[in-house]
């Protein structure tokens, strides 16, 4: 008579899952490793910068200020204005109370104030090139009014275009 072994053995059916479940396993660990690489290898750095249009008048055809709010986490320095896809050139800065408040903001005599002359060009109220997180930029408009009409009651499509390449359009109308 045979005697019965004493060792017992793993049955076939069992062994099959244990080997199934085990290569999923490592499928999964293989998976999350590689997306969370593949993400961080390719994780492109864009503008830090955010814009945000807080008001704007309209004073006559060629004539706007833009009352525009740095919401980033970095500082900003707008370098280009496009109106309806014409390029507005930096011409200057010129102090906040003369874009604002001064009497004559829609015209901007360019007697007393030379940085206003030309058409196509804009002038800023910050010094020093940029404006702060948090501050809020007035940024005087003189349209190329060859190709531009303000004042004629259309949608105007604006973009404000930074260095970094923070941009900001927004769309502006005669009230």
């Amino acid at each position: 008579m045979m005697e019965k072994s004493q060792n017992k053995a793993v049955s076939p059916v069992i062994a099959t899952i244990l080997l199934i479940v085990i290569a999923v396993a490592t499928a999964i660990v293989v998976y999350t490793w590689a997306m969370a690489f593949v993400g961080s290898a390719t994780t492109a750095t864009g503008p830090g910068g955010q814009m945000q249009l807080d008001d704007y008048r309209i004073w006559n055809s060629e004539n706007a200020t833009f009352f525009v709010r740095n919401t980033g986490g970095v500082t900003l320095n707008i370098t280009q204005i496009y109106i309806d896809g014409v390029l507005h050139e930096y011409n200057g800065t010129l102090l906040k109370e003369d874009l604002l408040n001064n009497a004559t903001a829609g015209t901007l005599n360019a007697t007393v104030y030379p940085e206003a002359t030309g058409n196509g060009i804009f002038l800023v109220n910050y010094t020093a090139g940029s404006f702060d997180p948090g501050e809020v930029a007035y940024i005087f408009v003189r349209a190329d009014t060859s190709t531009l009409n303000l004042a004629d009651g259309k949608a105007h499509t604006v973009q404000l275009v930074c260095p970094d390449g923070t941009t900001l359009a927004f769309s502006i109308r005669k009230k």
